[in-house]
């Protein structure tokens, strides 16, 4: 189970609940309804049924829902959504996923010559658990999107077409709070041709490395926790996790 906040943690529940493994595979089955739990153990599934599934809570959660061509996988204990690390055969535990915070930096913020810098401290620690656990903090940045059709159209909001990582600290953690002090500093350099140019640079533990810059001015940094799992020798992984965030700030100089 995932908790946000170490204050609340006083009053845990009675029932402990089961921690989530990812799942690698190689195939994934289609399936039109619910498998199974015995004798699917590392497998994943995308829901072919055109619409939603829902898988009844256990282990100290609620019932799941997975949308149409969502996946879902079993550790040989229950099922539970998963989603994939793009690029890999990857699959985690869509419920310990979590957007931690997001806030945009439009032209005008950052002009020509300035740097913006973003910091945070996130403390992680497991409670309860027989496992050790591991998360990615990702940080990334994404690009304002608009509609332009039917011509003319006025100021909208699209989405965003999001950028790779600009930071992807993993973090392996247990009973003990571990806090990491990281961040994000980007630097508007002199225009070129009427073209901004931005250079970007990860922040972790006060030391600096170069990273994906935004392509464009107008975007959105977010902070994502994403990629949870543990440790393969414990079969019955149980407990509960929990993450703060503090000193986070957002300076322009």
């Amino acid at each position: 189970m995932l908790i946000q906040g170490f204050n609340n943690v006083t009053a845990l529940p009675a029932v402990t609940a089961g921690l989530l493994p990812a799942i690698h595979a190689a195939t994934v089955i289609g399936s039109a309804s619910l498998v199974s739990v015995s004798g699917n153990a590392g497998k994943v599934y995308r829901n072919t049924s055109g619409g939603w599934m829902v898988i009844p809570g256990t282990m100290g959660r609620s019932d799941r829902s997975i949308a149409a061509n969502g996946f879902f996988g079993c550790d040989g204990r229950l099922l539970y959504p998963v989603e994939q690390e793009a690029g890999t055969n990857s699959f985690y535990p869509s419920e310990f996923s979590r957007e931690l915070f997001s806030t945009f930096i439009s032209r005008d913020m950052l002009q020509e010559g300035k740097t913006v810098r973003l910091s945070f401290a996130l403390d992680l620690r497991t409670y309860v658990s027989n496992t050790m656990c591991q998360w990615a903090l990702q940080l990334q940045i994404g690009q304002r999107a608009a509609d332009t059709t039917p011509s003319p159209v006025g100021d909208n909001l699209q989405g965003f077409t999001w950028l790779p990582y600009s930071m992807r600290n993993v973090i392996t953690f247990g009973s003990v709070s571990q806090q990491h002090l990281l961040g994000l500093q980007i630097q508007r350099l002199a225009d070129v041709s009427g073209t901004v140019q931005y250079r970007a640079s990860a922040l972790k533990f006060n030391v600096l490395s170069a990273c994906q810059a935004p392509t464009a001015s107008d975007f959105v940094i977010r902070a994502r926790l994403a990629q949870f799992d543990t440790e393969n020798s414990v079969s019955d992984a149980k407990g509960f996790v929990a993450y703060q965030l503090s000193q986070g700030k957002v300076e322009l100089a």
